[in-house]
């Protein structure tokens, strides 16, 4: 837990810890200061805990459960610290949890005070998402308190803005909720179904909601989900979407753009070229935005994932450039296999083998995937150089490595199988058309579980029209 802590963090939790009001137990300061010490420098992993205790008190034998009863309360202290930490966050929180106080200590006069500062706080606030909404109705429903104890003919409509506010909150988060189900029902297998989705829909309809992002964003979404004129729903959602940008928080930004892509992906899969481009203008909308960001760190995944669209695309020049620039946003962890990797995807697309075979012996193999993903693109190039004695050595090592591998999948393990199988019954073939390359391809499509396998087929087309394997120069 204290890992996970930045410096500053940890420096804010000590101060936590010197507050007599938070801690109770002073031993806890000093047991922190030794941990600080011992744990908190390059090549300490652990500290030893008789160690700690020696230091904590010199005289006494180690006393296995007192060190424990420590460590437990100040594993307490420090979540308690994590809770104040997210609450001083959380501004509109803090203004809920002063009103319920003022309100049980029936101090009208504060409370009225509190009650408008909250009301101005949350009109001048430029989210509109639906936390938002929850934040309105709980300040609403605490004004409505308010009036009815001091005159139930000043209630005025605090119950109507409650209600309102409400609904805005519950078809908001409905529908964000049902949207990620309807979407994991395109890449998972999930059975369950969106309970009441036809009255959502009707509610979507109602005017109060016409000029809610949170609302209107997701109904886009949902209809497109839905296969309702979803490419009329992809157009409203991008309007929205510019309208909105800056009245959603990060992480539901992300959400949304999220939704966006993987419905571009699959009117491509389906054979709509054109929603590459626009595919790629979303990774880069959304990396300007700063959207795609967590903590300042790029995934490995979409790191990769905008790296062959743009290579789709034909976009080599920004490929390259943003390969590089975006290299030091990569965990530490994954840095160096993604950006090794992906720059020797980027040097086979534009054929430069030779680089390709340089950059993936740098690849840390260690990586099951990372290995997996530089076999397969090893095979591409010994095919594309007509290496067929290399090619012949890495289709028994290749075959080697999936049967004897216990991390990777099942899955995994059959689409590359497949592709070593299919491929090296590809290099066998000669040139020009022939049944055998007729029944191959046919094949190739009834088997459909291929790794690369739209490669695969480009190679097959290839061969039937005698050409040889590309072998593209100079677009580096």
């Amino acid at each position: 837990m204290l890992h996970a802590l930045t410096p500053r963090e940890r420096g804010r939790f000590g101060d936590y810890l010197q507050s007599a009001y938070f801690n109770p137990v002073p031993e806890l300061v000093r047991f922190f200061q030794v941990l600080e010490e011992d744990f908190f420098y390059p090549g300490i992993l652990e500290p030893d805990r008789t160690a700690v205790w020696e230091r904590l008190y010199p005289k006494v034998a180690y006393d296995d459960p007192a060190f424990r009863t420590l460590s437990s309360q100040l594993l307490k202290r420090l979540e308690g610290y994590l809770q104040q930490e997210a609450l001083s966050r959380n501004p509109h929180r803090q203004d809920q949890l002063l009103l319920e106080e003022l309100e049980r200590r029936r101090q009208d006069k504060h409370l009225r005070y509190a009650l408008n500062r909250s009301r101005k706080s949350l009109d001048e606030q430029r989210m509109r998402d639906g936390q938002y909404h929850y934040d309105r109705y709980a300040l609403e429903m605490a004004q409505h308190r308010f009036n009815a104890r001091q005159d139930f003919r000043s209630q005025k409509l605090a119950p109507v803005a409650a209600l309102s506010s409400l609904d805005a909150y519950y078809l908001a988060s409905r529908l964000r909720l049902a949207c990620e189900i309807l979407n994991l029902k395109h890449i998972l297998q999930v059975d369950e179904d969106v309970a009441l989705l036809d009255q959502l829909e009707g509610l979507l309809a109602h005017e109060a909601y016409a000029g809610e992002p949170a609302v209107a964003l997701y109904g886009a979404i949902l209809r497109m989900l839905r296969g309702q004129e979803p490419e009329l729903a992809y157009r409203e959602l991008r309007g929205w979407m510019e309208r909105s940008a800056l009245l959603l928080a990060k992480e539901e930004q992300y959400e949304v753009y999220i939704h966006a892509i993987n419905f571009c992906i699959r009117q491509a899969n389906r054979g709509a070229p054109e929603y590459l481009q626009e595919l790629l203008g979303l990774y880069q909308e959304a990396l300007k935005r700063d959207v795609l960001l967590d903590q300042g760190q790029l995934s490995p995944s979409n790191y990769k994932n905008m790296v062959t669209v743009g290579l789709r695309v034909g976009d080599y020049r920004w490929v390259k450039k943003f390969i590089r620039q975006y290299k030091e946003q990569l965990p530490a962890a994954f840095r160096e296999n993604a950006y090794t990797y992906n720059l020797a995807v980027y040097y086979y697309t534009v054929g430069q083998y030779d680089q390709v075979l340089q950059l993936l012996q740098e690849v840390d193999y260690d990586d099951v995937f990372y290995n997996l993903d530089s076999k397969v693109l090893l095979l591409k190039v010994y095919y594309e150089t007509g290496e067929t004695d290399a090619l012949s050595s890495l289709f028994d090592s290749f075959s080697v490595f999936m049967r004897r591998n216990k991390v990777l999948s099942g899955y995994h393990k059959t689409i590359n199988l497949n592709l070593i199988q299919f491929l090296k019954k590809l290099t066998n073939l000669p040139p020009g058309p022939s049944e055998k390359l007729d029944r191959l391809l046919a094949r190739i499509d009834a088997t459909r579980e291929i790794s690369a396998i739209q490669w695969l087929r480009e190679k097959a087309e290839e061969k039937r029209l005698r050409k040889s394997p590309r072998r593209v120069r100079g677009a580096g």
